[in-house]
């Protein structure tokens, strides 16, 4: 992994799961969770590809929690197919999930998701 993907990533990260916190659980925050404080739980809908379920080491319908996936670390990411810097930015994801995938040592235990907010089920898989 380049250093410029992860001093992207990092920030944005954080900022994607201050963004998630008030819009998926009802709470609302007026700054970010401090570093270590938990994330709150809440629910997604299952993914509906088969692929994305297996990544994510998840079974079933309905809907899932983060604390389900089968992972140590999970990053979330935050996006919208009509958000610029978002599309912007979608490479360095990918290129931080092909370099995960490539590390025998990371790839079971760094997973990563991505939560299209304000899109439908077909602008988030496109």
């Amino acid at each position: 992994m380049t250093q410029r993907v992860k001093k992207t990533l990092v920030p944005l990260v954080a900022f994607a799961i201050w963004l998630l916190v008030p819009t998926q659980t009802g709470l609302a925050f007026n700054e970010p969770p401090a570093v270590g404080q938990r994330l709150p739980s809440f629910e997604l809908p299952f993914p509906h590809e088969a692929e994305a379920k297996s990544y994510l080491g998840l079974s079933g319908t309905g809907r899932f929690t983060i604390s389900q996936i089968q992972a140590r670390v999970v990053i979330i990411q935050i996006f919208s197919m009509y958000c610029p810097v978002c599309q912007k930015e979608a490479f360095r994801v990918n290129e931080l999930y092909q370099a995960i995938q490539k590390r025998k040592d990371l790839k079971d235990k760094i997973k990563l998701i991505g939560i299209g907010t304000g899109n439908t089920d077909f602008e988030v898989v496109f």
